[in-house]
């Protein structure tokens, strides 16, 4: 009898973790601009699908119809489980293929003070990118220091094969070369811009460059983040208030950059690779609204969970690519042995043909 009150209550906790998974599905196509605290549910996805997968191992043992509910659960969000782990050949080198690197360099960890322990960190990062050589480099949080010469990131890479370098910082003042976006290429050069959002802070910069036989446009973006928002949401005394208000205006501010960032990719005249630190999950609106009109390289080539992000919250993949539906994607690998960055690498190897 009490075995069977504990298993009734287990069976309503099953059901609640059922409802709040389904409403986690659904917060991903449910615009943050609009409705901003859905956004929370997708960030349990995970912990959502592993209670699910646990409920039904206990029903399947126990031999009860129970299961249905947790396994209907799971096969709603076949979807979710793609994005989080992927398995892919590794595909040999193909005629005419060319790389790209998306990688958030967090200003080369530190902001270099000159000191001995900031010139090693420094050259381990730089080394790592010279010795990489990717055919087309996206950088995030980009510094180079003119001035001090073991600092000067800009010469190094351009004397290392690099034809092209496109940089904007995400103010106006591209003088100081810092915490910016900068695109190094080894194609030739056809024309650059930039994606600004509603506060004319440039959240993406692109170069349409001439791979091959076409012409491609490749944007690097680097969406809103948590750590610049200071500015924008008055600090609350209450530390849940200040918690729960960086979080809307974090939500809503990616979601408005997203959409502009969007639409600014379909105008494209030419094919497009997108790549950047989105400072999003795979389970969230943004992620999902670029998936529905490209290819996300993870999805197709990935292998493993393709963390990204190597800061103190585990188990993230919040670095991405994204491609034109008519551009192939041979390869995605995330270069995990970087750890001196509190963002992993992320290569893709892509081909025309």
């Amino acid at each position: 009898m009490f075995s069977q009150i504990i298993l009734n209550l287990v069976f309503k906790f099953n059901i609640v973790i059922a409802i709040l998974t389904g409403m986690a599905y659904l917060s991903a196509y449910i615009s943050p601009y609009r409705c901003w605290f859905p956004g929370f549910l997708a960030y349990g996805i995970p912990v959502f699908m592993a209670l699910n997968f646990v409920f039904l191992l206990l029903w399947i043992i126990r031999g009860s119809m129970r299961l249905l509910v947790s396994l209907f659960t799971i096969m709603l969000g076949l979807g979710n489980i793609r994005a989080s782990y992927s398995l892919s050949q590794v595909n040999p080198p193909v005629h005419n293929q060319f790389s790209v690197m998306s990688y958030n360099v967090n200003c080369f960890n530190p902001y270099p003070k000159k000191g001995p322990k900031d010139k090693e960190t420094f050259e381990s990062i730089t080394g790592y990118l010279i010795k990489e050589s990717p055919d087309i480099l996206c950088i995030q949080e980009y510094c180079s220091y003119p001035t001090i010469k073991v600092f000067d990131t800009k010469s190094k890479l351009l004397n290392t094969g690099y034809r092209h370098l496109f940089y904007k910082t995400r103010g106006k003042d591209d003088r100081l070369e810092t915490a910016g976006l900068a695109i190094f290429t080894k194609f030739p050069f056809i024309r650059s811009g930039t994606v600004e959002n509603e506060s004319q802070e440039v959240i993406a910069i692109y170069m349409d460059l001439s791979i091959v036989t076409d012409t491609i446009r490749v944007y690097n973006a680097h969406l809103f983040s948590m750590g610049l928002i200071n500015h924008r949401q008055p600090e609350a005394n209450n530390a849940v208030k200040r918690f729960i208000g960086k979080m809307k205006t974090g939500f809503r501010a990616k979601s408005a950059e997203a959409a502009l960032l969007r639409d600014h990719l379909l105008a494209s005249p030419y094919k497009i690779i997108l790549a950047g630190d989105f400072n999003e999950t795979p389970y969230s609106y943004v992620y999902k609204s670029f998936k529905q009109h490209f290819n996300n390289s993870f999805e197709i080539a990935g292998n493993g969970f393709g963390v990204t992000y190597n800061g103190k919250i585990p188990f993230l993949r919040i670095d991405h690519q994204y491609a034109d539906k008519e551009i192939s994607i041979l390869n995605h690998r995330v270069s995990g042995n970087m750890t001196i960055t509190d963002h992993f690498p992320v290569v893709v190897d892509y081909t025309l043909e």
